[in-house]
């Protein structure tokens, strides 16, 4: 199954959660996302990673999820990065007809909503690093992955 890669903006991933962006001029942006976990006992979490570039084809081959928390992902050092989400079928799996890939800049973040389907990130054309803010509480609940039956592959990148 194919998905093209589309570049990424607030409007065409609204359904999945918040775009944001650095500001062009000096100063503070409003409020850019609404970062929350359900679970009262979960602690927030930030880490940095640091990744090779995605090469094309990219193949994907699970997807994950985090029911109670949104997942926030910032860049720090990189230059383009792809993201692959997917909305939840009326059964809870990801309805992979519907995957949606967007290829994000460097100077915009993202945060996907509660429980969005998607692929790991992938930083793209050179070694990257981002930052990530989860919600986690150590169980099993913190993340739900999903094998998919046949791999998405993506294109335009």
């Amino acid at each position: 199954m194919l998905v093209d890669a589309k570049p990424l903006t607030a409007e065409t991933f609204k359904q999945f959660g918040f775009v944001f962006e650095a500001p062009a001029a000096p100063g503070r942006s409003p409020p850019a996302a609404e970062l929350r976990d359900v679970r009262k006992w979960a602690t927030a979490t930030l880490t940095v990673s640091l990744e090779e570039p995605a090469t094309s084809p990219l193949r994907i081959a699970r997807l994950e999820r985090h029911p109670f928390s949104t997942q926030t992902f910032i860049p720090l050092d990189l230059s383009r990065y792809l993201i692959v989400v997917a909305p939840a079928r009326e059964d809870g799996n990801p309805s992979t007809f519907e995957s949606k890939a967007f290829i994000g800049a460097a100077q915009q973040g993202c945060s996907y909503s509660t429980g969005v389907w998607h692929a790991a990130f992938s930083v793209l054309d050179r070694r990257g690093s981002y930052a990530a803010l989860i919600w986690r509480d150590g169980t099993d609940d913190d993340e739900v992955f999903f094998e998919l039956p046949q791999p998405l592959t993506v294109t335009g990148i």
